[in-house]
């Protein structure tokens, strides 16, 4: 379960790679556009990393669990969308 866990985290973080032409596209960004949107996207998430670290030291172990697997079911939506 927790391979489950560590994949999603991984895809969170490679899609936006994988969908950088279309965002482009889409959106009519330039490269430094982009290339701020990235960064940003990666900032925020080593911050997100660090207060997750802490929650995750003061909370058993099956509530932070469920937490993420509730966050990753309603996070499908975009997947299929």
């Amino acid at each position: 379960m927790l391979l489950l866990f560590m994949l999603i985290n991984f895809g969170d973080k490679a899609i936006l790679g994988l969908a950088a032409k279309p965002l482009i596209a889409d959106l009519g960004l330039t490269a430094e556009q982009y290339g701020l949107l990235s960064s940003g996207f990666f900032a925020l998430f080593s911050i997100s990393a660090i207060v997750v670290g802490f929650v995750a030291n003061r909370v058993r172990s099956k509530v932070l669990l469920c937490v993420i697997a509730l966050a990753s079911i309603f996070r499908r939506g975009l997947l299929l969308s």
